[in-house]
């Protein structure tokens, strides 16, 4: 079949590339919406580079994964020391996997985004990825199923337990085979939803004790909340401009992309406002989208942005770059973990195509 896949895409090489470069949007309305600024004033002070790694292997009746994350935090230039968090384990139940490891990331650069802000002492810690995403991720639809069976009592266990909370990679991991055995069936689905609910903890303490001190930094986004394009935002400000600056922020509402009660706080984060923007930090530099919790305006984008680009390198925040680099959990390394605890003879349930 490829062959055939590569034949069809030589006769519409012309038609592809068309099709994927056409914007419908005047330069115009980008410039109306671009800022043009320089942020050459250096920063003395702290902060911090928060990503998360995760990788597993999949058997017929396991998963081994492994989840890290760290905080890399410079100080007038120095690096300092780090924060680092890993959880390898044997996820039970057996479904769910990606959005619950991937839960389990988002829990542990939660912890290590607050311990460096606690014990660290840093100004701002800049976080990669979404904010928005992180919240509404997983989608909680059949949620209601479970409250209907009594499920929140346990989630309230979880959330009444912060005291002890950032002692563990995964708090919530102690009662899952409780919950487990009593939803049989939703087993699964009613392990998601209390991991949610340890993750949606720490960043509702997160956004309460640090504000806007935390910065969501992405290189990649699908949003198009300025333009209303079928291209995204991020594509068309690299499309049009060329300067480093930035955008005239937006402040979108969280009850406007959830369309589900959360788990948990569902009054609190239907509230949450989160400041979008999207900034090139050096001329021709590529176009990163910013988030920030809650209303903020021109002065506290601009300080965001000379902060970040006091370490910025090839236009891009050097602490988020050595954070990913460190986390990054490769195949041959999860195979090493898989190999180490001794799972040879397990069936991964791809013999039969070998």
């Amino acid at each position: 079949m490829l062959g055939e896949a590569y034949e069809l895409a030589l006769r519409n090489v012309s038609y592809l590339k068309e099709k994927a470069s056409r914007v419908e949007l005047d330069s115009w309305s980008v410039e109306e919406t671009w800022v043009n600024a320089g942020f050459s004033g250096g920063f003395n002070g702290s902060v911090a580079g928060v990503d998360g790694g995760r990788n597993w292997v999949e058997c017929r009746d396991f998963v081994l994964y492994v989840v890290d994350a760290e905080a890399v935090v410079f100080t007038d230039g120095e690096e300092g020391e780090s924060v680092r968090m890993v959880d390898v384990d044997v996820l039970y139940p057996h479904r769910h996997v990606e959005d619950r490891i991937a839960s389990y990331s988002e829990i542990l650069e939660g912890k290590a985004a607050y311990m460096a802000l606690r014990d660290r002492k840093v100004d701002r810690v800049f976080m990669d990825g979404s904010l928005i995403g992180v919240l509404i991720r997983p989608p909680f639809r059949g949620y209601a199923s479970l409250r209907e069976r009594g499920f929140e009592r346990h989630a309230e266990r979880v959330v009444n337990s912060w005291d002890r909370m950032l002692d563990e990679a995964v708090f919530s991991k102690r009662m899952l085979e409780e919950v487990v055995c009593a939803y049989g069936e939703m087993g699964g689905a009613a392990a998601s939803f209390l991991e949610s609910a340890e993750k949606l903890l720490i960043y509702r303490r997160l956004l309460e004790d640090y504000g806007d001190r935390l910065v969501f930094v992405s290189k990649t986004s699908r949003g198009c909340d300025y333009f209303k394009s079928f291209k995204s935002d991020i594509s068309i400000f690299n499309e049009f401009t060329r300067r480093s600056g930035y955008s005239k922020p937006l402040h979108l509402e969280i009850s406007r992309k959830a369309k589900w009660r959360f788990p948990v706080f569902d009054d609190f984060f239907r509230g949450l406002t989160v400041t979008v923007f999207y900034a090139r930090l050096e001329d021709r530099g590529p176009v990163l989208r910013f988030e920030v919790p809650g209303c903020v305006e021109g002065r506290v984008v601009e300080e965001v942005l000379v902060q970040a680009s006091t370490y910025s390198v090839l236009g891009y925040p050097y602490p988020l770059r050595k954070a990913h680099m460190d986390v990054k959990v490769s195949d041959d390394e999860i195979e090493r973990v898989f190999r180490i605890v001794g799972f040879y003879e397990a069936e991964r349930g791809r013999e039969f195509l070998e």
